[in-house]
């Protein structure tokens, strides 16, 4: 869910030219619960900041290259949270921190990007507590990549994603999917097809198949 906070944002030209290197950072502070649960003690703010580098010019936050880039663009960041709270019955300050590591590269009508994050709640949070006192740490990646068959209106997609959790359970999704630009990145339709597969430690793999139907709209 959305947060409560405030955030420094800003894409610097390294090289003088607007259509140069670009260096990009954001620093922020939030209330740290989410907009969508209520936590008793979240009165500490969660802070975090992100340093990314595009050498051949800057690449807005979207998906698809629907600007049709006539020349390669690429680019690499990196962020970083961490989220605390009050004291708990452990008399400590539970923490949970996060880092990731992201790349993308656009060029005619082609899209294509990845991420590696790590998410570590330490000994003192519940999950730490009822992994014997001991930090627990989660990861995870995915892959994305697409193609205007259509440009600027029909892209096709493929997507695979993966997270592992401290106990060894697992879970991937593959997915290949169509999305319809009806006014650029403001109003897009996505259809996806895929397929879930859960993998617990020393269990049976399962496998379900899904269908999603997406709607962005942005004004």
């Amino acid at each position: 869910g959305r947060d409560t906070g405030v955030m420094l944002h800003n894409v610097a030209d390294i090289d003088d030219n607007a259509d140069g290197m670009k260096l990009e950072w954001a620093l922020g502070l939030w209330n740290g619960a989410g907009g969508n649960r209520t936590a008793v003690n979240e009165t500490w703010l969660m802070w975090g900041f992100r340093l990314g580098f595009y050498p051949m010019g800057y690449i807005p936050y979207v998906e698809g290259d629907w600007a049709v880039s006539q020349d390669p663009k690429f680019g690499i960041a990196g962020s970083f949270f961490s989220d605390s709270t009050q004291a708990n019955a452990t008399g400590k300050n539970p923490n949970n921190t996060r880092w990731e590591i992201d790349a993308v590269l656009t060029w005619m009508g082609l899209y294509l990007t990845g991420e590696y994050h790590s998410l570590t709640a330490d000994k003192n949070t519940a999950a730490g507590i009822l992994n014997g006192g001991k930090d627990v740490t989660d990861t995870g990646w995915f892959v994305q990549a697409g193609y205007f068959i259509m440009p600027q209106e029909l892209e096709v997609l493929l997507k695979y994603s993966m997270i592992k959790a401290e106990n060894k359970d697992e879970a991937s999704e593959i997915a290949i999917g169509l999305a319809y630009y009806l006014n650029g990145h403001e109003w897009k339709v996505v259809g996806e097809l895929g397929q879930v597969t859960l993998s617990p430690n020393g269990g049976k793999d399962t496998d379900n198949t899904f269908f999603r139907l997406v709607l962005q709209a942005d004004w």
